[in-house]
């Protein structure tokens, strides 16, 4: 399973900006697990460390 979640960024002095990042879920037993987390798109900013 896989979603694409929007972040608004903020700042002391207001809005930064938004960016996507990618959740990459799988299902162990009863639970929901996210086993990767990427930048959704080559326009994302890209504060999203890679796992």
């Amino acid at each position: 399973m896989e979603y694409v979640v929007e972040f608004e960024l903020y700042t002391s002095t207001g809005m930064a900006g938004t960016d996507e990042v990618r959740l990459i879920m799988e299902k162990t037993n009863d639970q929901w697990l996210i086993t990767k987390i990427e930048p959704a798109s080559k326009k994302s900013l890209g504060i999203w460390k890679p796992f």
